[in-house]
């Protein structure tokens, strides 16, 4: 008898789901960080800094511009750093910038405002989310790409509308700091979890 042919590649490797779902957990994770901050990081530049508007906004526009630099250069990070070294390293930015936003310890000026929403905004999004979505694909194996790349984006996508009305609640209900805790609280559980799967993230 002739075997039966497969449309299975033998060279191909199996779907790892748990590093599948790690990578949708950062998506949300990096994506919703970045919704709440574009919701609440101009009010809160005019109300605890008496920005003007447009002020506010230039400021945010040259952040968004080092993150697009970022984008631009990861191609030249991917060559020589994993992709889940660099998902570790879009987390911890974010970790670290939240952190300074959120913590009590001392009083934080403009500066050091804008570089702990650089943190997140211009470092931690564009490293993180670009490697995981790069990870995400690698891991997909002989499952359908396009179709479960769709389900990454919407997940994302999802997180960007849900996060940004938790972002107003936590606003009006518990003051405008307690934003910034709570993006710590989800960076630092998120990038706990990934280090309990890094071996699993291999490319």
């Amino acid at each position: 008898m002739h075997p039966i042919p497969t449309l299975v590649r033998a060279d191909v490797p199996s779907a790892d789901y748990v590093a599948l779902i790690a990578c949708i957990l950062i998506n949300v994770c990096l994506r919703g960080a970045v919704a709440e901050l574009e919701t609440v990081t101009t009010p809160f530049l005019m109300a605890r800094y008496s920005m003007a508007l447009s002020d506010a906004g230039s400021a945010l526009g040259v952040l968004g511009t080092g993150g697009l630099c970022v984008y631009l250069a990861y191609g030249a990070v991917a060559r020589r750093v994993e992709d889940r070294v660099a998902v570790l390293s879009g987390l911890g930015f974010l970790v670290s910038g939240a952190g300074l936003l959120g913590q009590r310890v001392m009083e934080l000026g403009q500066f050091g405002y804008l570089l702990g929403l650089g943190m997140v905004w211009a470092l931690a999004y564009p490293i993180g989310q670009t490697a995981a979505l790069a990870l995400f694909s690698k891991k997909l194996g002989v499952l359908s790409v396009g179709g479960l790349l769709g389900f990454f984006s919407n997940f994302g996508s999802l997180a960007r509308v849900v996060f940004a009305a938790v972002a107003g609640w936590s606003w009006n209900v518990n003051g405008k700091d307690s934003v910034f805790r709570g993006m710590f609280l989800l960076g630092l559980v998120t990038l706990l979890f990934s280090l309990s799967v890094f071996k699993r993230l291999k490319n």
